[in-house]
């Protein structure tokens, strides 16, 4: 009787592993920096793959719901009995159009914030360059 139970606790397992867990993992990584800010950790928002803690959650939320819908569609697609994985021009379809689809978005919002965090920087110089006038003029002799 043991065996059998033990049976399926290693089935429920190898499901959990490979159906929930690495959802939970994405999950975890995207909202880490969240979590430990309200933990009260310091700088916790910086860093990540492209800095990708700065980023506002109503991109880091949409980024997890791509997720996963691609990977809850590749495991109907890959449980499906006539699966069109065997055919491999539909994998390298789906491939092909979230990169034509997915990485100008990226690439185009991480300009965007480059320039954002660039003109706020000119900004800030140029502010700093006139209280410095204000505060400390120069004497003529």
């Amino acid at each position: 009787m043991w065996l059998v139970a033990f049976r399926f606790i290693i089935g429920a397992l190898i499901l959990w592993f490979s159906l929930v867990w690495p959802l939970t993992k994405v999950y975890e990584f995207l909202t880490i920096g969240d979590i430990r800010a309200r933990a009260g950790e310091l700088g916790v928002r910086r860093g990540g793959f492209l800095g990708y803690r700065q980023w506002p959650v109503k991109i880091r939320l949409p980024i997890f719901a791509l997720v996963l819908a691609s990977f809850w569609g590749a495991v109907v697609l890959f449980c499906m009995s006539d699966s069109p994985l065997a055919n491999r021009d539909l994998g390298q379809a789906i491939l092909g159009v979230f990169m034509i689809v997915g990485v100008p978005i990226f690439i185009g919002y991480y300009l965007r914030r480059k320039i954002k965090n660039g003109i706020k920087a000119w900004k800030t110089r140029k502010r700093a360059r006139q209280m410095e006038n204000i505060l400390s003029p120069k004497r003529e002799e």
